[in-house]
């Protein structure tokens, strides 16, 4: 459990007590000690009506916190603490601000202090980076219209990165999904940073938030299993769902895209039991009010989710989606862009992103209202591949 505290206010929850934020003025601080620097982020994470998680990245371990407001003046500060123990000497920080009011601005700036030395009675604090106040607005949970962006295959490709946010920045939009491989592995703490939260949460400037979907690729490699400390979800997992205007989300993680038994994964994965664990899980989903109530369904999966074949341990993902409403679900993974109609066992149409390189990346866009969804599929270069509209439908 994490929570946030202000210099404020002394808040306690279950078995976690929140201590007031103190800057540090024990030990050594070293004399023009060089400032540490925010490589990736801020960028915004599980944004909510009343909350939202603010992350980013630095060079070196620190000592992190955000100043926060209704207005540019900020006034209140936070920082996490977790059983007792201030977070300190990480390169990755999270913070989650809440008791927002829904629709107004939310004014916020990072710091974070190097820790140059932490031994166990001894902490010497380095430089300090203090990042450029920035705004975003929780949204309104009765708001009528959503707009948003998805990207997808980029490989870490970074002319794609910025050819795509180019493309995406011609219109406003609510948020960007990053529907999967954005990556071809990862190895280590720097392609995450560098190759994907960089180019591809940068352009975002900390005031729209950053939706990750898990590709096949992001599974792969030995730092893959730190992959979500550079994220923050509702339930804290791969796949979840949340509401955006009138669109109900279905973010799933469809898996790697051979068996578990693959030669290529070296007995190192059990997709099968997590994939059957995550179709129950659709399965109450469908059926929850927040599903069924909203004017749209959209569910944003990295691997196309195809009607049921031997082997594919999608199938009661695929099973429990048919017939419970879904008006299309958004994919990646072929890299070649297309719309596939319904078919029997699957009766939603699936669009399908592009590739990494920017001749055959895509964005797709999508704007709803209450009446109507409307879906576009452009090619970097601006040209349109796909467009199509949907009529709601109720339950």
């Amino acid at each position: 459990m994490t929570e946030s505290t202000s210099r404020r206010t002394f808040l306690k929850t279950a078995g976690v007590a929140a201590a007031a934020l103190t800057l540090p003025v024990s030990g050594q601080e070293p004399s023009n000690a060089p400032a540490p620097r925010i490589v990736a982020g801020p960028y915004l994470q599980h944004v909510a009506p009343d909350a939202a998680t603010v992350m980013w990245v630095t060079d070196t371990p620190c000592l992190s916190w955000v100043d926060y407001g209704p207005t540019p003046e900020l006034g209140n500060r936070l920082q996490n603490s977790r059983h007792g123990l201030v977070d300190a000497y990480d390169v990755i920080h999270r913070i989650r601000i809440s008791g927002l009011v829904p629709g107004h601005p939310c004014y916020y700036r990072v710091t974070s202090r190097e820790i140059a030395l932490f031994e166990p009675y001894r902490v010497d604090f380095g430089g300090q980076v203090e990042d450029a106040v920035r705004q975003f607005a929780p949204p309104l949970p009765e708001a009528g219209r959503v707009d948003f962006v998805v990207f997808n295959d980029v490989h870490g490709n970074g002319d794609t990165w910025a050819q795509l946010h180019g493309l995406a920045a011609r219109a406003p939009f609510d948020f960007l999904a990053v529907n999967g491989d954005l990556l071809d592995h990862i190895q280590e703490h720097g392609q995450v940073a560098n190759r994907f939260l960089a180019p591809g949460a940068g352009p975002l400037e900390g005031e729209r938030p950053l939706v990750f979907v898990r590709g096949n690729h992001e599974a792969r490699g030995q730092y893959a299993r730190r992959l979500l400390d550079y994220f923050d979800t509702p339930g804290g997992g791969y796949y979840y769902a949340f509401t955006r205007g009138p669109v109900h989300f279905l973010v799933l993680d469809g898996g790697e895209d051979k068996l578990d038994e693959s030669n290529e994964y070296f007995g190192l994965v059990n997709f099968k039991p997590y994939l059957e664990q995550e179709a129950v899980w659709v399965a109450d989903q469908v059926k929850s009010d927040a599903f069924r109530q909203a004017a749209f369904r959209v569910v944003l999966c990295h691997i196309p989710l195809a009607a049921s074949k031997p082997g594919d341990y999608r199938a009661p993902i695929v099973e429990a989606l048919d017939g419970a409403g879904v008006d299309l679900s958004i994919s990646g993974h072929t890299h070649t862009p297309a719309y596939r109609e319904p078919e029997p066992g699957r009766d939603y149409p699936i669009v399908i992103g592009g590739a990494n390189e920017p001749a055959n990346a895509t964005v797709i866009r999508v704007e709803a209202d209450p009446a109507v969804m409307r879906v576009q599929m452009m090619r970097a270069d601006g040209t349109v591949l796909e467009s199509r509209e949907f009529s709601a439908r109720r339950a």
